[in-house]
């Protein structure tokens, strides 16, 4: 009986994934908008719509090349952000604002979408076209 139930389960997992078409995928890594947040204002100035301005970068002790851009992946304090410590160059600590425009496959239109971000320490909050996407995230996710 034991030696069935493992055939049957093996079956419909097997069956289950043949025919699983892989998702499709749009990459968000590349140059996006950032700012740093040192007077947490982001929020209460609403940096999440669309059009809104964040604070101009760089800012007082940031590296010249800090100019309001960062690579993803990438590490905001390795990319000139933030100012000079007793052991690190350039150090941050506080929220960060990323940035960025992407668009959406028509085809997509109806589906399910999955935003799937990878490195994100501690704390984040999701906004699409100005609406939260859902409830603050809090943890460490590692790269996907």
């Amino acid at each position: 009986m034991k030696r069935w139930l493992f055939v049957l389960i093996w079956l419909l997992l097997t069956c289950s994934t043949i025919d699983a078409a892989p998702r499709q995928s749009v990459s968000l890594d590349g140059t996006w908008s950032f700012a740093t947040d040192p007077e947490v204002v982001g929020e209460k100035e609403q940096w999440f719509q669309p059009n809104a301005k964040m604070l101009a970068m760089p800012l007082s002790g940031y590296a010249s090349e800090a100019n309001g851009t960062i690579r993803v992946p990438g590490i905001w304090d390795n990319q000139g952000y933030g100012t000079e410590t007793e052991k690190l160059k350039h150090e941050f600590a506080g929220k960060g604002w990323y940035k960025r425009t992407f668009t959406i496959s028509p085809q997509w239109k109806g589906e399910r979408i999955f935003v799937v971000l990878g490195g994100i320490s501690r704390y984040a909050q999701i906004w699409i076209n100005g609406q939260s996407a859902g409830p603050e995230a809090i943890g460490c996710i590692g790269p996907h």
